[in-house]
């Protein structure tokens, strides 16, 4: 049977911490883990420095949800893989808990994007998507949760339930942050036919940057939810397992990467510039949206 000591489960297996302080010292080098902990420093210090507005606060709060469940889940292996927890498989209740937290962290990338989408366009198709994404979020959650106490029921983490549960979740959220990518895209284009941007800098960071940070953050679900499926299938191709590690290890970091986006775009395009709408109409306005 299989328990947190099991190679496959993910969870203690060559982690006999002698104490509890040595096992979060040695969790802290887990990749997960340290990337979450970088994170929220770096958004912290742009939040505070520069950030403003309420995408800002969604990446701040997120960063902190996100330190909070890698905090809780880190600290509970390195409690439970002490030597003296080994033959301990009990519940594991703080599995469960640590779901809040990565809910909030996972399900902010469509939040953010429905911000953008709020500052292209007040009508009701962004209120459509609005709640559109809030109600894929349903699913999303009860998906998480269920991972979380199949994970505390059980006392470890790579669990079945857990790889067919993240595969859905991802692909949930694959489908949420495509939506929006869509409609960021037709928004911005449409606003880009009717208004003649004079300063072509903006025009091209919004372009390049932006709808590429919107497209790598789409693909990485997508496939992250398609090789955790297929992983599951086939559980004994460990090529296949493995593949899923450098995605999740870049959505882990989605975060930071879109407040690096949003600085590199608040710092490139700040000024006053000119539109033209129409054939005669010109208007000035702060690059600067208080969005952001």
């Amino acid at each position: 049977k299989m328990n947190k000591n099991s190679p496959d489960s993910g969870t203690c297996n060559n982690k006999y911490y002698s104490n509890f302080f040595e096992g979060i010292n040695y969790q802290t080098k887990d990749t997960f883990f340290f990337a979450f902990i970088i994170q929220f420093i770096l958004v912290s210090l742009m939040y505070f420095f520069v950030g403003a507005g309420k995408y800002w606060k969604v990446l701040y709060y997120t960063s902190i949800a996100g330190l909070i469940g890698s905090i809780i889940e880190n600290f509970t292996l390195a409690y439970i893989c002490q030597e003296s927890q080994l033959d301990n498989n009990s519940e594991v209740y703080t599995f469960f808990i640590s779901e809040i937290f990565w809910i909030i962290n996972e399900f902010a990338v469509p939040i953010l994007n429905i911000i953008k989408i709020e500052t292209l366009s007040n009508g009701k198709v962004a209120i459509i998507i609005r709640y559109i994404i809030l109600i894929l979020s349903i699913p999303f959650s009860v998906t998480r949760f269920y991972i979380g106490y199949d994970r505390m029921i059980k006392g470890y983490l790579n669990t079945n339930v857990s790889r067919i549960g993240h595969g859905i979740a991802f692909g949930i959220l694959g489908v949420s942050d495509s939506i929006c990518s869509i409609f960021i895209i037709f928004f911005s284009r449409y606003k880009h036919k009717t208004s003649i941007i004079r300063n072509s800098k903006i025009s091209n960071l919004m372009k390049i940057s932006g709808f590429t940070i919107l497209l790598i953050v789409d693909f990485v679900s997508i496939v992250l939810s398609i090789l955790y499926i297929i992983s599951t299938i086939f559980p004994n191709n460990k090529n296949l397992e493995s593949s899923t590690t450098l995605f999740h290890c870049l959505k882990s970091v989605f975060i930071l990467i879109l407040a690096t986006d949003a600085l590199m775009f608040k710092y490139s395009a700040v000024g006053t510039y000119s539109f033209e709408i129409g054939n005669s109409t010109s208007i000035s306005i702060s690059t600067t949206s208080r969005q952001y």
